[in-house]
Parts: structure tokens; C-alpha cells; sequence
């Protein structure tokens, strides 16, 4: 498999575009009532319209013919009337040594990836992530949580939390690029919305780069698709730099119920 020198850069093109995407989007969708004067407010207020919408038994017949019984003991005792003691046989071997034993199996490792970062989010305020995941050869399992939040007037922060549970697949060809397919479970909740809470859960898809420039600096990037109940879609995507164990990258959240939820983000990598 040829390595994949080009996902990353391609990723990278994509979210470079993101403020173009957000702007035409935004354009055609409508302010909502609910929650913050901001763009939080206006996606929580979308959520919250799309949720507010919108015996068999099993029998068994039995027969009605007799029953016919057969007798198991009287094959039991015919059998052992046939049974004859044999002595055990005792094999010597010719003194020949015994076959090497196999060599051991190298043990697997595994590794532990955490990621915690805090993003300003454009005509917002602000949302924090966290990602824990462990790795052992090309498999992956994780969790992650991001929480926004938007301030307002006489009333706590209103604030949207999306955790995430995740397989992953490593499908490169382990060279300096990490490409992992992930399926999973997702969630999206709102809380203190002046006129009403919102929760619906869902599944998602996604891929995760990662190239690796030199040892100390890396691109990253991932992208997924997330389908929720109620017929509400999202869309997420990331792309930046790591230098070490500080990563900077732009990030971009969509759903289809208001407007986009993107701006920079500030984390570190372990």
C-alpha cells in the first residue's frame, strides 16, 4: 500500500475553507428564540424544536400420539456384559530429545493517546475537549467529551455537551502516517435553555490522520459524520499542527438544525 502522504494535506485544504462554508450556510438559516444571543443559542433552539415533534404472543402445541418409552438400561447392561479388561500399554521412547520448544511470542504493547484543548468559538463563547484512547497493534478504543458553553443575561451559561465512544482500525501501512477508520456511539445534550432541554443520542463515523513531518512536529486532522435521532445530522471536522505535546488546530462543528459552530483551539497532546 502506497503511504498516505496526501490524506493530511487534504484535510487541511478542506478546513481552510471553513470560513466560507460557515458564511454561506449561515445565510440560509433562521435565528431562533431559545437560549443565548449567540450561535449556541440559535443550535440550541433548533435542537430543542426538532425533539419537541414529532403484543404479539407466542403459543405451542403439543401432540396427542402416545408416547413411546424405551427402556435405556437394558442397553446399558448388554453393553458392559461386552465390556473386557484390557492392561495398560506403557510406550518407551528410543532416547531421542525432545522437539525445541516454540519461541516465546513478542508481547503487545499498548499505547495511551490524551488530548484536552479549549477552542473560542466565533460569535460564541467558548467549548472545551478531552480525548482518552489506547491503542494495541491496529486496534483502537476511545472516549471523548466536548462541552460549549455561551453566557447569558440573569441566567446560568447555556451550554451543549457532546461525548463520544469509539472503535478505531489503523488501515496504513505503518510508515509516518496514522490512518484510523472509527465507528461509534454519540450523544448531544443542552442544558439551561430558557424555554426548553434537549438530548438525543446517535451513531457515528469518522477517519483520524495523523503524518508525522519529524519526530517533534506532526499534522493532524479528523473528520466525522454524526446521525441522531429525530432526524438531526451534524458534521465535525479538525485540522492542525502538534509541536511536541502543544497542538494548535482549527475546529469546525455543523448541525443542520443552526448555524456552524467553528474558531481555533489551543491543547495539548500526551
Amino acid at each position: 500500500m502506497a503511504r498516505l502522504r496526501s490524506v493530511p494535506l487534504a484535510l487541511a485544504l478542506s478546513i481552510s475553507s471553513t470560513p466560507i462554508v460557515a458564511g454561506v450556510a449561515e445565510a440560509g438559516r433562521d435565528r431562533g428564540d431559545g437560549g443565548g444571543g449567540g450561535r449556541l443559542g440559535q443550535v440550541s433552539s433548533g435542537l430543542g424544536q426538532a425533539t419537541s415533534g414529532g403484543t404479539s404472543g407466542g403459543g405451542s402445541s403439543g401432540g396427542n400420539g402416545a408416547t413411546t418409552t424405551t427402556d435405556w438400561r437394558d442397553h446399558r447392561d448388554r453393553d458392559y456384559e461386552r465390556t473386557e479388561y484390557v492392561e495398560p500399554v506403557v510406550l518407551v521412547g528410543d532416547g531421542g530429545a525432545p522437539p525445541p520448544a516454540p519461541a516465546p511470542a513478542e508481547p503487545r504493547t499498548t499505547t495511551v493517546d490524551f488530548y484536552i484543548g479549549a477552542q473560542k468559538v466565533y460569535e460564541s463563547d467558548e467549548s472545551v475537549s478531552a480525548d482518552l484512547a489506547f491503542n494495541e497493534g491496529r486496534f483502537r478504543v476511545g472516549a471523548s467529551i466536548s462541552r460549549y458553553f455561551e453566557r447569558q443575561r440573569g441566567r446560568d451559561a447555556l451550554t451543549f455537551t457532546i461525548p463520544t465512544l469509539y472503535l478505531g482500525f489503523r488501515i496504513d501501512d505503518g510508515g509516518p502516517t496514522r490512518v484510523h477508520l472509527e465507528v461509534g456511539a454519540v450523544g448531544a445534550r443542552t442544558r439551561n435553555d430558557p424555554v426548553m432541554d434537549s438530548s438525543v443520542g446517535g451513531l457515528l463515523g469518522g477517519v483520524r490522520v495523523e503524518h508525522h513531518v519529524s519526530p517533534r512536529l506532526a499534522l493532524v486532522g479528523d473528520a466525522q459524520a454524526m446521525m441522531f435521532e429525530q432526524g438531526v445530522r451534524a458534521g465535525a471536522l479538525r485540522a492542525g499542527l502538534r509541536y511536541g505535546h502543544l497542538q494548535a488546530s482549527l475546529r469546525y462543528l455543523d448541525l443542520n438544525v443552526g448555524p456552524a459552530l467553528f474558531g481555533p483551539e489551543v491543547g495539548f497532546s500526551f
